[in-house]
């Protein structure tokens, strides 16, 4: 019986006519890996006031550390420069290594843009992602991705393939918005599984995270554009954080903030205060019309 050995969590056959100990996977081995949104929402919305592009957003505090999830008071806002913030999902100590190597940059090359930052931080978040797979998948085997590069000849066509596909759907959850405003118009980028930049500035706005298509279908309803006025905006980007506490994961905590054309604010808890009221007094007489529509619709007689 050929000897066998454990690679990336599955046992292969030695091929022992390579120069490298590595040998084939056995049936099944093969499978991409799967990705899910991290446990949150963040949401950016563009929207106009006094003539001039404006963001609006709202984060829950949802924080996952490594298999922990909790909700310290704290807000998942990361600033890049006066007038681009990072709005983040995922792992917290992956989005802060990406965010601090994503802040130096910018720092040395005195980037402006929000496409530009976009772009920093969608560079920053290959090559941390590329680090982490090399850490995982390659370290154990005492192989790093250029010596893999240089020695894939000598290792067994199916574990190169393996390891290739391991390398390519690594599964690496976080995710970013990139939002912010510049002399060309407010912005919303989104970096997301293997640092792939959507840009939503034609739509008006975006969400991530797993609370992010209950959000987006309040905007939908809402029939939102980015030439929406600041106060229904602002209305708009509440409920949809609130639509989004129905997902699973998702915190009941609330942080607003505004980008402007003079930087960018958290919104004052009293607004947010109020906001919620006017929220749940809409919910209110909501749930009141229903009721009497239900009330009207049970007295129809049904046909005989």
């Amino acid at each position: 019986m050929k000897p066998t050995m454990n690679i990336g969590g599955g046992d292969y056959l030695v091929d022992t006519t390579r120069s490298r100990d590595i040998g084939y996977p056995r049936r099944g081995a093969l499978r991409k890996r799967g990705r899910r949104s991290p446990v949150t929402v963040c949401i950016a919305a563009i929207c106009q006031f006094r003539d001039a592009p404006t963001i609006v957003g709202a984060t829950d505090h949802m924080i996952t550390a490594g298999d922990i999830e909790f909700e310290p008071p704290k807000s998942k806002i990361f600033p890049l420069t006066e007038l681009t913030i990072a709005l983040l999902a995922g792992d917290a100590s992956d989005q802060e290594s990406i965010c601090q190597d994503t802040l130096a940059a910018i720092n040395k090359k005195t980037i402006v843009l929000g496409k530009e930052g976009a772009e920093q931080y969608a560079q920053s978040f290959r090559a941390h992602r590329r680090k982490k797979a090399e850490l995982e998948i390659l370290s154990s085997l005492g192989l790093s991705l250029d010596s893999f590069r240089a020695q894939s000849q000598q290792i067994s066509p199916e574990i190169v393939r393996y390891l290739r596909q391991q390398l390519e759907f690594y599964e690496f959850d976080p995710e970013t918005i990139i939002t912010g405003v510049d002399y060309l118009g407010g912005h919303i980028y989104i970096i997301r599984d293997k640092g792939h930049i959507e840009c939503n500035d034609r739509i008006g706005f975006a969400a991530i995270g797993y609370g992010a298509r209950h959000a987006e279908s309040e905007f939908m309803f809402a029939k939102y554009t980015p030439n929406q006025l600041f106060g229904r905006a602002l209305l708009v980007t509440y409920s949809a954080k609130k639509r989004a506490e129905v997902a699973p994961g998702v915190g009941k905590g609330t942080s607003m903030f505004v980008i402007g054309k003079e930087g960018w604010f958290y919104v004052p808890k009293t607004i947010v205060d109020d906001l919620a009221e006017k929220y749940n007094n809409l919910q209110t007489k909501i749930a009141d019309l229903k009721s009497h529509v239900a009330s009207i619709l049970a007295d129809i007689p049904t046909p005989a």
